[in-house]
């Protein structure tokens, strides 16, 4: 296993944009969901082909909802 900054970078822009989201499905619903298996997809589409395993899936998932 190999994590690139590319990876790291990528990650990090699902964490924000899973935020982003998270915060308006709370404030439009009042109902908060992590976006757990929202984030292993957007990994899964984002991530290179050689990127993909499944640490960097539970590593991105776990970034991403976190924020």
């Amino acid at each position: 296993m190999q994590l690139t900054i590319r990876t790291w970078i990528t990650f990090f822009l699902l964490a924000i944009v899973m935020g982003l989201n998270n915060i308006y499905s709370t404030l439009l619903t009042g109902w908060g969901e992590g976006g757990s298996i929202v984030s292993v997809i957007l990994c899964l589409l984002f991530l290179t082909k050689y990127q993909r395993n499944i640490i960097n899936y539970n590593l991105g998932q776990t970034m991403a909802s976190a924020a």
